[in-house]
């Protein structure tokens, strides 16, 4: 598992570094153009959730279309890991992206303030709701790589960046509405977190569903 890991860190590093460049330059001028104005906060919140979605799936998408183009999974084949802990490597190291992104945007906002710039750490809320698109999105992706292997990927991929867009937005939307209700923080910030709560554990659960399903489509094209 650690030998996969570190495979897929050799190869995507160069992007990891690119995207979280862009979420360096995005929190630092982002927090210079809200500043103090009125939801400000609310507005840093969105994009701070969005980013970490965009970016981790910018990397997770070129992953897997570098392992379809080059057909490393042939590879794989013959090296001593199962199928468990091939499908499963998928799955850690793009979560791991997510949470390496996520602590770029802290250090980043810390700096700010170390600067004496205003600006607002993620919320739990805003953090679990993003997480749990992204688990969603990925629970989707990998079930149909597995299946159907660089037939057709190019149409999947801008299919899967639309919904990524439309999720996030209808989600968010919704939210930013609640939000500007309630001034910010009111009554509804413990409806919200129920809710973000809620969908991580769903999303959680998909995760684990779609790893099964992966799995058994991943044995499949071993046979072949």
């Amino acid at each position: 598992m650690k030998a996969l890991l570190y495979k897929e860190w050799c190869a995507q590093r160069k992007v990891i570094y690119i995207w979280g460049g862009f979420i360096i330059l995005l929190c630092g001028v982002l927090n210079g153009m809200l500043g103090e104005r009125e939801y400000s906060y609310i507005g840093s919140q969105i994009v701070y959730g969005f980013s970490l979605v965009f970016c981790s799936i910018q990397v997770f998408l070129y992953s897997m279309n570098m392992e379809g183009k080059n057909k490393i999974y042939v590879i794989l084949k013959s090296v001593p890991s199962s199928s468990r802990e091939v499908v499963l490597s998928k799955y850690i190291f793009s979560v791991l992206c997510f949470f390496i992104y996520l602590i770029v945007s802290l250090v980043t906002v810390l700096g700010l303030k170390l600067l004496f710039i205003n600006a607002s750490f993620i919320s739990f809320n805003t953090l679990s709701i993003s997480l749990a698109i992204f688990l969603l999105l990925i629970s989707l992706y990998i079930p149909i790589f597995f299946k159907v292997i660089g037939k057709n990927m190019g149409y999947i991929n801008s299919v899967f960046m639309i919904l990524m867009v439309l999720v996030y937005n209808l989600v968010f939307k919704n939210l930013k509405k609640d939000y500007i209700n309630t001034n910010i923080i009111g009554s509804l910030n413990d409806n919200i977190t129920v809710f973000s709560s809620l969908i991580l554990v769903i999303s959680l659960i998909l995760l684990y569903i779609s790893h099964k399903i992966s799995i058994g489509f991943y044995k499949n094209r071993e046979e072949l």
